[in-house]
């Protein structure tokens, strides 16, 4: 069963929580028995549950001679790991909860927005659920129901008291008043009369009328809202695109940077202590 990333986060907070009880105690000098080990096992889970997924997004950029944010999670989570592993057996500090820790902070991140997908992905299947399912269309001069699949442009269509507009189109005959409210968010019903346009999947509050349909199916004002609510979902914002592009040239340099430094401390700090 695949986990969503708030279910991995909240995993992994809890599995983490022992490493943070731990640092808030050490300006107490206060250390539990077996806390390396402790945070050995359970940065392990984290590295494998939560971690794992930005060490493969990491690999596939770097074969294709690429990097990305993901690069810098990576390489910032296994260093402290595995190092903190060679720590443990040379009797030195670990960075368990370093590990740990980034990694339950981007998994917030990426929970959120998986939460805001979701919401938006709940706001379309409302948006569906609003359009009615048949209507009641002129044949041969009588009104018959049939299913929204069979309405055509043109089409004479009533719409009694209580009942949704099946489709778009203008009044033909009679007056009433609409609730749009689901649709554009009008707070109080619209008065409708000949001439006027109703919009489908309104819900009709008073008379009965006829109108025409002029748009049918995935030219409705409603199927257009669902279209652009998808095409949102689908698409990046232009700061985002901005930003990916940027992480081409900002994960570079941040990664020579992370080398010299660790080349100039070593050789100025921690050669002399080797010695």
């Amino acid at each position: 069963m695949k986990l969503s990333n708030m279910a991995k986060f909240w995993i992994s907070f809890v599995l983490a929580i022992p490493m943070l009880i731990q640092m808030l105690l050490m300006p107490f000098h206060v250390m539990f028995p077996g806390h390396n080990e402790i945070a050995l096992v359970t940065t392990t889970l984290i590295m494998g549950l939560a971690a794992f997924p930005y060490w493969r997004s990491a690999w596939q950029a770097f074969k294709k001679h690429a990097a990305n944010m993901n690069t810098l999670i990576a390489l910032g989570t296994s260093a402290a790991y595995f190092y903190s592993i060679f720590a443990m057996l040379t009797h030195r500090p670990v960075y368990f909860e370093s590990a740990a820790f980034v990694t339950v902070f981007v998994l917030l991140g990426d929970a959120m927005e998986e939460k805001m997908n979701h919401n938006a992905s709940q706001a379309l299947s409302a948006l569906l659920k609003l359009q009615a399912k048949s209507a009641q269309v002129s044949r041969a001069g009588h009104f018959i129901t049939v299913p929204i699949a069979e309405v055509k442009p043109v089409d004479l269509i009533r719409v009694r008291p209580g009942e949704k507009v099946p489709v778009d189109g203008i009044i033909v005959s009679g007056s009433t008043d609409l609730d749009e409210s689901l649709v554009t968010g009008e707070s109080m019903p619209v008065h409708k009369q000949p001439k006027d346009d109703v919009i489908g999947a309104t819900l009709n509050t008073t008379g009965t009328f006829t109108f025409k349909a002029t748009q049918v199916g995935a030219d409705t004002l409603l199927a257009q809202i669902v279209n652009f609510v998808k095409q949102a979902q689908a698409s990046h914002a232009p700061i985002q695109n901005l930003t990916d592009q940027l992480s081409h040239i900002f994960v570079p340099i941040v990664i020579m940077i992370a080398i010299i430094t660790f080349v100039v401390w070593y050789s100025i700090l921690a050669a002399p202590l080797v010695e």
